[in-house]
């Protein structure tokens, strides 16, 4: 249940105003479902989900009070088990039953992701860092590759210019550049959808692997 609740909780965030890349085809068709806000295109499933993460957790009280025992059998246990784990495992199921109505209406903003990567793409600062981390790479004067993104950076943000173009300024790494991979000049360049290392194919298992367990 914590780690729906998680996920759900990613997507309530998601699908916040001030992020808005994600939505719900059939809450955007629907509206009001605030019951503050009549115009509020809402997340019900989402939030439902996140909130009832703390009810689960709760009943677990009673399943710990069930440890206890005295010299001989009381009904203390009797009447927790009239409510737990049985009420905790309807909230799970009901969650769950939430989250697959919600995925099939679920609405993907790309031009809103792209809106928000934008300052990514001028600075990916972590993923230079990672890359040049990988090379092994070295400067001569500034350090490891942290220290140098570190100090490039400011200046591209002083002089509003792209980050690979301030760093390509320096030999050292314009030397190094010139011998990455194309895919990792492509990254440094701000094609972020290219930094995605092996996920696709670690979400493809695990994907194959849950269909096969249930």
């Amino acid at each position: 249940m914590s780690v729906l609740g998680d996920f759900a909780n990613d997507i309530r965030m998601l699908y916040s105003s001030s992020i808005q890349e994600v939505s719900d085809k059939e809450s955007a068709a629907r509206l009001g479902g605030s019951s503050s806000d009549a115009g509020k295109n809402n997340p019900i499933n989402w939030e439902n989900i996140s909130g009832k993460v703390a009810v689960v957790e709760g009943g677990m009280r009673v399943l710990y009070e069930m440890i206890h025992s005295d010299f001989q059998r009381d009904l203390r246990s009797s009447v927790q088990t009239r409510y737990q784990p049985g009420m905790m495992m309807v909230e799970t199921y009901e969650s769950f039953t939430r989250a697959n109505k919600g995925l099939k209406t679920l609405s993907i903003n790309e031009d809103r992701m792209d809106i928000n990567l934008e300052s990514i793409r001028e600075n990916p600062t972590e993923a230079m860092v990672a890359i040049l981390r990988g090379e092994g790479w070295v400067h001569s004067k500034l350090g490891v590759g942290h220290d140098f993104v570190k100090a490039m950076v400011k200046e591209a943000k002083r002089s509003n210019r792209k980050l690979v173009y301030v760093c390509q300024e320096d030999k050292e790494f314009l030397e190094l550049y010139q011998r990455l991979p194309v895919i990792k000049q492509y990254i440094l360049q701000g094609e972020l959808e290219r930094y995605v290392g092996s996920a696709k194919e670690r979400a493809a298992i695990n994907i194959a692997y849950a269909r096969r367990v249930i």
